[in-house]
């Protein structure tokens, strides 16, 4: 009897382990699945700022401009699945914003005319994307196109 309660617990204690492994791997491949949706992210916001660094006007521009609502897009819907989401709740509000103004082409002009403002707004956000102040002034500005 003393020896099968002894093996029992031999295959508890390594089922434990097996168990505890498979979890701490499993939470490794998470936190690298996380990382990297993380980093695309950012490249998103990283091409939105070279988007609002090329021209947007004339025939020319009408190609960058759109590659500009791409990158928005792209980092709108990929928003809610960074880590930033949680402690910026309304990021992903301010990108899709964003995006739906640029389609609006009664919105182009003055979207276009701050392309300086765009641009530091966004690398601020690459560099900080938890940065609640320049979510609300992303959603400001396109609350203001709405007056």
């Amino acid at each position: 009897m003393l020896k099968s309660r002894h093996t029992a617990a031999v295959i508890l204690i390594l089922a434990a382990i097996i168990l505890l492994f498979s979890i701490f791997s499993l939470v490794k491949k998470q936190e690298a699945v996380q990382n990297k949706i993380d980093r695309t992210f950012i490249e998103q916001l990283s091409n939105v700022i070279t988007g609002f660094s090329m021209k947007l006007t004339g025939d020319e521009g009408i190609s960058s401009y759109q590659r500009c609502i791409a990158s928005v897009a792209a980092a709108a819907a990929m928003s809610p699945l960074t880590s930033y989401e949680e402690e910026n709740d309304e990021l992903d509000i301010a990108l899709h914003n964003l995006y739906m103004a640029m389609l609006n082409a009664d919105y182009k002009e003055e979207i276009v005319s701050n392309d300086a403002l765009f641009r530091e707004l966004f690398l601020n956000l690459s560099r900080n994307p938890k940065d609640k102040g320049t979510t609300d002034a992303i959603i400001k500005f396109t609350a203001s196109l709405q007056r």
